[in-house]
């Protein structure tokens, strides 16, 4: 993809390639708008979403579920169909819905969105509401394109985005992507997942508030934290030996099996 190519253009920091990238975002964003196949997928979504009478038929068009999974970082979870429904018709207004028995929070955006509970395939009339659709879905390709040549930047592009709508501090330990970051920015490490989730909660909540989180000049400074250590890392075991025999043994090109996380069906 264009944009991958692009950022692997703006060298191998990433807090280097997070500066240059913020620098001329909305053209590389438009860069991406423009690619021809990121185009046929939004073509194919403002085209037949209105076509669709109810979230079954929405499901049985693979083409256009795949993108509507992708707009909400959900492409791996695109095949558990019976579950997604149910998330989807129960919406997220009532408090024993399935989406608000979930921890990972993009499952009660995705039921937020679509409202179905409430209006059915309504919105999908909404030139407004597809755009959005649409926009969300340039985005996640957009961040899935920039992780292709640099993971640590993707990681703060979507904290960056997601945290403007987290409201505890819950929802980023339930958001895997989210909670690296926060442990990077704390200087933790991944082994402080095992302690209780309760005593997490509240040492975030002292140690990174959420309205330092939600300061955009005090959350960039914190996410040039994550990618300075990211980095740092980075370089640490690209020095060791044994993982660079160990890399270049299991890069055969195979993509990893994914399964779906249990703790998404934990009630907090």
């Amino acid at each position: 993809m264009i944009i991958s190519n692009l950022v692997a253009g703006l060298g191998t920091s990433s807090l280097t390639a997070h500066t240059v990238l913020n620098r001329d975002i909305d053209r590389y964003r438009q860069i991406m708008r423009e690619d021809p196949a990121i185009k046929r997928e939004t073509d194919y979504i403002r085209e037949n979403i209105g076509t669709k009478a109810s979230i079954d038929e929405v499901t049985d068009d693979y083409r256009l579920w795949q993108s509507i999974t992708t707009a909400f970082g959900l492409e791996d979870q695109a095949y558990a169909k019976a579950m997604l429904k149910k998330v989807i018709r129960e919406g997220a207004t009532d408090r024993e819905a399935m989406a608000n028995q979930m921890v990972d929070p993009r499952y009660k955006e995705l039921a937020s969105f679509f409202e179905y509970d409430k209006l059915g395939m309504l919105n999908a009339q909404s030139p407004k509401w597809v755009d959005k659709l649409v926009e969300k879905y340039e985005t996640a390709q957009f961040e899935k394109a920039v992780g292709e040549s640099n993971e640590n930047l993707r990681l703060a592009m979507y904290f960056e985005r997601k945290v403007k709508s987290v409201k505890s501090w819950y929802q980023i330990l339930g958001d895997k992507a989210m909670y690296q970051v926060a442990l990077k920015m704390g200087g933790l490490p991944k082994e402080y997942a095992q302690v209780d989730i309760d005593k997490q909660a509240e040492y975030f909540k002292d140690k990174l508030p959420l309205e330092d989180l939600k300061d955009p000049k005090k959350l960039e400074k914190l996410l040039q934290s994550f990618l300075a250590r990211a980095d740092a890392e980075d370089n640490s075991a690209m020095a060791n030996p044994t993982v660079q025999i160990m890399q270049s043994a299991t890069n055969t090109g195979f993509s990893p099996i994914v399964s779906i996380d249990p703790t998404l069906f934990l009630k907090l």
